[in-house]
């Protein structure tokens, strides 16, 4: 199958101007018909600058049933419980001598654990909370 481009601009330019110029373009951008089925949506387009006389030219495959990971969320309330606070102490490594890894990738893994444990506490808070509202509840009537 060919897709269309979105905009038809030229893919090779000889970098030389007026009536020394040259811009050519790709007449197709084939791709196999299966890879398409299951896509929602797919472009086609044409990138410019960079040092190279060839144009990058870029395919962009959408899918609406994936759904990416949410970020980690961070709500400021969170600061005044202390159980929160000794949470995140005990979650977070440092990036040490005894540690190989990259500043960037320790504080990715943290940014992880951290994300996983806080969603565990966060619903064992609430359940808690709950308890206490209705044994207040229950206290009052």
């Amino acid at each position: 199958m060919n897709i269309d481009s979105a905009k038809i601009l030229p893919t090779w330019r000889n970098r030389r101007t007026c009536e020394d110029a040259l811009a050519r373009r790709l007449d197709q951008f084939i791709i196999k018909a299966h890879l398409l089925a299951n896509l929602d949506k797919i472009r086609q387009w044409v990138g410019c600058g960079g040092i190279s006389d060839h144009s990058s030219i870029y395919l962009d495959i959408m899918n609406t049933n994936y759904k990416p990971n949410s970020p980690f969320k961070f709500n400021l309330i969170w600061l005044a419980e202390d159980e929160f606070l000794k949470l995140f102490m005990e979650s977070w490594t440092h990036c040490g001598h005894e540690n190989n890894s990259t500043l960037v990738v320790v504080i990715a893994n943290n940014l992880v654990s951290i994300k996983l444990r806080t969603i565990r506490w966060a619903k064992e808070k609430k359940n808690r909370d709950e308890a206490t509202i209705q044994k207040i509840e229950c206290d009052i009537s």
